[in-house]
């Protein structure tokens, strides 16, 4: 991506105009880059979800399936952070070295982020009770809050010699300063998404609800009521519905980058406008 196309104060709908637009252009090469991993990934989805399965049909503490749900949790992490790495270097240029090292890093801060965000929403379920509008709004609150955490991420991965952590203060005042306009660009470009994910998760719902039913019968006793071709249906329709949603939430981080660029240009017409004002005072 040239660096005049990204670097450009843009509103939120032009952030999500200018992702697509990209997109689109980019599609096959985007594609080619990273259908590997998003493949990995999604028949790693389908092996973890198959032995959630057959755990729950089994009521089995079996040291093999945990082993392989672990090992499958590793392979999700590594084909995530690999994918994101080609991804960005078709929008930034920069190697795939470099980006997967810092791909790597941001994911597992996120998975860090959401798991304190988890227990946070616990702590506060356990206060106010368990109202499911209470976990949905206090989980909705909290993600918010902490959208500045994933601008920090992005300029972590574009800008070259960044340090993580030296780094973050920095990015957190920016992303605060310009909160408002980040949360219409997430929660825009987020809604989109979320329809797009219900409707590609309709067939791995419908299969869950099939195999929580027939659970809750063998827990009373009566004889499971799946065929044993189920697993492989399962397996089959998760790999699939994992592999058209991860694609499609691709598309936000392409708009958070161009979200990042909008932003890093305001900071610059910022600092230009104190360098003026200071020349003149």
């Amino acid at each position: 991506m040239e660096k005049e196309e990204l670097y450009k104060i843009r509103s939120a709908s032009g952030c999500i105009t200018a992702a697509w637009n990209w997109s689109c252009a980019q599609l096959g090469h985007v594609f080619r880059r990273t259908w590997l991993p998003v493949t990995l990934f999604a028949l790693f989805a389908a092996i973890g979800r198959v032995l959630c399965y057959e755990q729950s049909q089994t009521y089995s503490d079996s040291v093999l399936l945990q082993a392989g749900t672990i090992v499958c949790a590793v392979a999700l992490f590594v084909s995530c952070a690999w994918s994101l790495s080609r991804l960005f270097q078709l929008l930034n240029g920069h190697t795939l070295k470099h980006n997967f090292k810092r791909c790597a890093l941001a994911l597992l801060m996120t998975c860090l982020l959401f798991a304190v965000i988890a227990f946070a929403v616990y702590g506060i379920t356990l206060l106010a009770g368990c109202q499911w509008w209470v976990i949905l709004a206090a989980a909705f609150i909290l993600v918010l809050l902490t959208l500045p955490v994933h601008y920090h991420h992005i300029r972590y991965v574009e800008e070259e010699g960044l340090n993580y952590f030296s780094s973050a203060p920095t990015s957190l005042r920016r992303g605060y300063r310009d909160y408002g306009k980040m949360a219409a660009t997430t929660l825009l470009s987020a809604f989109i998404l979320l329809i797009i994910t219900v409707l590609l998760a309709a067939p791995q719902i419908l299969t869950y609800l099939a195999s929580s039913a027939s659970s809750t019968g063998a827990m009373a006793g009566d004889p499971s009521g799946m065929p044993d071709t189920f697993v492989w249906l399962l397996g089959a329709v998760t790999f699939l519905s994992v592999w058209g949603i991860f694609y499609a939430w691709q598309y936000l981080t392409v708009v958070n980058v161009y979200l990042y660029g909008s932003m890093e240009e305001l900071h610059q017409e910022r600092l230009s406008t104190l360098r003026n004002q200071e020349q003149n005072g």
